[in-house]
């Protein structure tokens, strides 16, 4: 049985429980590079995208519209949720909402979602995050870009982080490129009664290296 707390949102401190993983996963350089305009900064990285694939597959990912354009096609065995204010209201009408009822689901799809050609759309990144985990039974993963990440981090449980060390692009041959930095800010994420935030795994591969922290619980005793 899934559960779902939000507390303190009136100091940014923003709680989740849930049985499931509500999880931030990125992969950057070393100097915090994770996009040139909507590209990834190095070349394809088996290691990193055998993990990406292994940590999401049957779950809920959240990208932006940037992020989902960058894809070829929605990633497979995933639901894909997209955070797009125009494509959310575009389909937002009576008669998507009842089809899909009718034909998708054995219950009312969340007045936070719409759906089209195997993806859904919301409006915005909020507490919704809890409600997409309850109502699908799966973990949630936030996958880019950086708005999603800015927007979201504050309810995640868990991180998933990649550095990559191999195949790096060099932005300077790119002609006006528009760079994105992202790195998780530990001092920034949010905090909860008896429990830390603890780096669980690091370990370093041929081309990236690993981290991931989570939110644990300890006692005083």
């Amino acid at each position: 049985m899934v559960t779902a707390e939000i507390k303190d949102k009136t100091n940014n401190d923003i709680i989740t429980e849930t049985d499931f993983e509500i999880g931030l996963i990125y992969a950057k350089t070393k100097d915090n590079l994770i996009g040139i305009d909507n590209h990834l900064p190095w070349s394809f990285n088996k290691e990193d995208m055998e993990d990406f694939k292994k940590i999401t597959d049957g779950n809920v990912v959240i990208m932006g519209l940037n992020t989902f354009n960058s894809l070829t096609k929605p990633l497979r065995n995933r639901i894909n949720i997209i955070v797009s204010k125009s494509n959310y209201y575009k389909l937002r009408n009576p008669e998507t909402i009842e089809e899909h009822q009718i034909t998708l689901f054995d219950k009312p799809l969340l007045k936070d979602l719409t759906y089209e050609d195997n993806v859904y759309y919301t409006e915005e990144l909020n507490e919704n995050i809890l409600g997409f985990s309850k109502y699908f039974g799966s973990s949630v993963y936030l996958i880019g870009g950086k708005r999603i990440y800015d927007d979201g981090f504050k309810y995640c449980n868990i991180i998933y982080e990649t550095t990559i060390t191999d195949n790096l692009l060099d932005p300077n041959t790119y002609k006006d490129p528009v760079l994105h930095y992202y790195n998780v800010d530990l001092k920034k994420l949010p905090k909860k009664e008896n429990h830390i935030w603890k780096m669980i795994n690091l370990y370093t591969l041929n081309t990236c290296i690993k981290a991931t922290y989570k939110m644990v619980q300890f006692n005083n005793d």
